[in-house]
């Protein structure tokens, strides 16, 4: 397991819900 592309993913999730508002 990478934890790095779990944080990356994390981030990814939050930058999407940013654009949905």
């Amino acid at each position: 397991n990478n934890p790095d592309l779990s944080i990356a993913n994390v981030i990814s999730l939050v930058e999407n819900a940013e654009c949905l508002n």
